[in-house]
């Protein structure tokens, strides 16, 4: 499972990324990012991160999330990390991303922290 892929859904006003594999160039990310462009709103602008089967990324890739961070506090919402693998969670430590994002055991947890916050 060397190559990137995500899938995208949309429950309740909050958007589901469910990513895989390996981030490793911005051109991998670009097709997500513009996606993600095409789902959230002002109405649907909470986003929730599933890195379960994600098995690396460098600096392309939290460039990547931030960006989807940013889209959807740009539109009043928030976006909540999910599933972390302890290589990348050690990378969000190390850039201290993890004081940036809100991180989650769980995609319930996620559902609830963003549905209660906003």
């Amino acid at each position: 499972m060397d190559m990137f892929s995500f899938t995208i859904t949309e429950e309740n006003a909050i958007v589901h990324l469910k990513l895989s594999g390996r981030i490793l160039d911005n051109e991998q990310t670009s097709k997500l990012l513009k996606e993600v462009d095409n789902t959230i709103s002002e109405k649907i602008n909470k986003i929730v991160l599933d890195l379960e089967h994600m098995e690396y990324i460098n600096s392309n890739g939290l460039n990547c999330f931030i960006q989807l961070l940013t889209k959807a506090r740009n539109m009043g919402g928030d976006a909540v990390i999910v599933n972390v693998p302890e290589k990348i969670k050690n990378l969000l430590l190390i850039s201290k991303l993890n004081t940036v994002f809100t991180i989650k055991d769980s995609i319930g947890q996620a559902n609830e922290t963003l549905t209660n916050s906003l």
